[in-house]
């Protein structure tokens, strides 16, 4: 395991974020920058932060935790912060979570951190009358080919995944060498894909 590894002062590799205290080299998405530039984005379309959710995952994964930092960061002096929402594992609990979530104040922007989530949130809110994105707009802060087959079609974050694997070769292969002399953070900016979810909020919420 990646603890393991650290502990034993052995080199190693992680797909993935971790934690600093491990001090292994990790390739990873930057969901900082794709947190910040979600809010950014949907602030642009005129939602603002206290009717935005984030979809948080149930896991304490680093990951997760930049996305939240970078929405943060997105956030000018005195704004409201966005609203986290841990979403549990299986679909009837996360459908449960937004049942909630709409009994309060119903958000008119959903930022989801798993993309296969959206199959169940999406199915959950066509259930509920709630039209995507008439109603309430969603992007997701990562990608995933079965999305694409949804309509409509997810907006979404993409990383370059020739540049991620080259990344993550060359760490292996310098790891596997012992050239790598300190641990390092290597992060994988991604981009927007539009798709058809992101429009701006309803007229009535926006007031």
């Amino acid at each position: 395991t990646p603890r393991g590894r650290a502990q034993a002062g052995r080199p190693g590799v992680v797909r993935g974020a971790a934690p600093e205290h491990l001090r292994l080299r990790a390739v990873d998405a930057y969901y900082r920058a794709a947190g910040r530039h979600a809010v950014a984005t949907l602030l642009r379309l005129g939602h603002r932060p206290e009717r935005i959710a984030y979809l948080m995952p149930a896991e304490k994964l680093v990951g997760h935790a930049e996305a939240a930092a970078g929405m943060a960061a997105a956030l000018g002096p005195g704004e409201r912060p966005v609203r986290v929402v841990t979403m549990p594992a299986t679909p009837a609990a996360q459908g449960t979570a937004l049942d909630a979530l709409w009994l309060e104040r119903p958000p008119t922007a959903l930022v989801v951190h798993r993309p296969l989530q959206s199959l169940t949130i999406l199915t959950h809110l066509t259930r509920r009358g709630v039209s995507v994105p008439e109603q309430v707009s969603l992007v997701l802060l990562d990608d995933n080919p079965v999305v694409s087959r949804l309509v409509p079609e997810p907006s979404r974050y993409q990383k370059d995944i020739s540049l991620f694997s080259s990344q993550l070769r060359r760490s292996l292969e310098q790891a596997m060498a012992g050239r790598i002399s300190a641990p390092r953070g290597v992060r994988i900016i991604p981009e927007l894909a539009r798709g058809g979810t992101l429009a701006p909020p309803p007229a009535a919420a926006a007031a």
